[in-house]
C-alpha cells in the first residue's frame, strides 16, 4: 500500500473514532510483519507523515505512537516531529524473549534521549509483562513488582495486556496493580498539598493562552507540518483547570494540585518519585513524617513541586496571603 493511501485510510479511521467520542488513539505500524529490531529511516519517515496527518484531523484528541518492534527512541522522535502526546514503549524494564528475540530494558537510554531532543512533554507509556513474549527470565518477578520497577524508572503510565493481541488483560492483575499504585499517587499528591499549604503558596498563570495547553497537554508539530498546535481542553476537570488558567488569579496551590487532570498528576507524581527514590512507606502519615523529618528531602520535594508548577503549568508563584 502506498504511503498516500495509508495516510488517507488512517485519517479516515481516526475521524470515525473521533466522531464516536473515543478518548484517545494510538498509531502503530502493526502490519509491518515480521517485525525487526532494526527500523530503517523509511519507517520513521512514513510514521511521521501518518501521525502528522492524523494530528491534523484530530487536533484536540490525545494521540500516541508505537513503532514496532521496540523502536522506542524512534517513536519519541516521531512524536516530537508530528505532535503526538505519548508513545508506547516495549522492554522498558527487565528483559524478556519476544517473537523477534531477546529484548532488554531501555528506560535509562530512552529517558536520556527524550531529554536530549527536548521532548520531555512526550509521555512514555510502558508495557509490563508484554504479550507475545516469554517471561521465564523474570518468572520470580510479579506483575506488580514489574509495575513498581517501571514506576521507579519514571514511566508516565503502564500498559497491561493479555497474552496476545485481542486477549483481554487479567482483571485480577489489573486490580492488584490499581490497589498498589493509586494509594501511592494519592499520598504524593496530598504531600504536595500539605507542603504548599504549610508555606501558604499560591499560583497564577502568567499567560492566559496556556490554559487549554495545561488542561489538555501541549503538543508541538514539527517535521512535515512545523509550528505548534494547541491541544484543546478535554473533559470536565480539564475545562475547570483551563478556566483557572485563563482567569490569571492567584489561588491556593493545594486546590490547583487536586484539580489537575490525571495525566498532569501523573507527571507531577513521576517528578516527585524521582526525588523520593527508593523511599518506602505504608501510608500518608508515614510518608509525611519521613519527608517532614528530613529538612533536605523536604526542600528537594518542595523545589521539585515549584519547578513543575512554574515550568509545566507556566504559573507564577507567591507566598503568603
Amino acid at each position: 500500500m502506498a504511503i498516500p493511501q495509508i495516510i488517507e485510510e488512517a485519517c479516515h479511521e481516526a475521524e470515525i473514532y473521533h466522531n464516536a467520542g473515543i478518548d484517545g488513539l494510538i498509531i502503530e505500524n502493526m502490519h509491518d510483519i515480521p517485525y525487526t529490531f532494526s527500523v530503517g529511516p523509511e519507517v520513521c519517515a512514513s510514521m511521521t507523515a501518518v501521525c502528522a496527518a492524523v494530528r491534523g484531523i484530530c487536533p484536540s484528541l490525545p494521540l500516541g505512537v508505537q513503532i514496532l518492534s521496540a523502536a522506542n527512541s524512534s517513536a519519541v522522535a516521531v512524536a516530537l516531529a508530528s505532535g503526538m502526546d505519548f508513545i508506547r514503549a516495549e522492554g522498558y524494564v527487565f528483559s524478556h524473549v519476544a517473537d523477534e528475540g531477546l529484548l532488554n530494558g531501555c528506560a535509562g537510554d530512552l529517558l536520556r534521549y527524550r531529554k536530549q531532543i527536548q521532548a520531555e512533554h512526550v509521555q512514555i507509556f510502558t508495557d509490563i509483562k508484554k504479550k507475545h513474549s516469554s517471561h521465564a527470565l523474570t518468572s520470580d518477578v510479579s506483575i506488580v513488582e514489574t509495575a513498581r520497577a517501571a514506576e521507579f524508572f519514571l514511566s508516565d503510565g503502564l500498559i497491561i495486556t493479555g497474552t496476545a493481541t485481542g486477549v483481554q488483560a487479567d482483571p485480577v492483575e489489573l486490580r492488584g496493580r490499581a490497589a498498589t499504585m493509586a494509594p501511592r499517587m494519592d499520598d504524593v499528591m496530598q504531600l504536595c498539598c500539605d507542603l504548599s499549604a504549610n508555606q501558604q503558596i499560591k499560583a497564577a498563570v502568567k499567560n492566559s493562552g496556556k490554559g487549554s495547553a495545561v488542561a489538555g497537554g501541549t503538543a508541538f508539530l514539527g517535521g512535515l507540518l512545523g509550528g505548534p498546535l494547541g491541544i484543546a481542553v478535554g473533559g470536565a476537570v480539564g475545562g475547570l483547570l483551563g478556566w483557572w488558567m485563563t482567569s490569571g488569579q492567584f489561588r491556593p496551590l493545594p486546590q490547583i494540585i487536586m484539580e489537575l487532570p490525571p495525566h498532569q498528576q501523573q507527571r507531577l507524581y513521576a517528578d516527585i518519585m524521582a526525588v523520593l527514590g527508593s523511599l518506602d512507606w505504608t501510608d500518608l502519615a508515614q510518608l509525611t513524617a519521613l519527608v517532614m523529618g528530613n529538612a533536605t528531602l523536604q526542600q528537594q520535594v518542595t523545589a521539585t513541586l515549584l519547578r513543575y508548577i512554574t515550568k509545566e503549568l507556566r504559573a507564577e508563584v507567591r507566598y503568603g496571603d
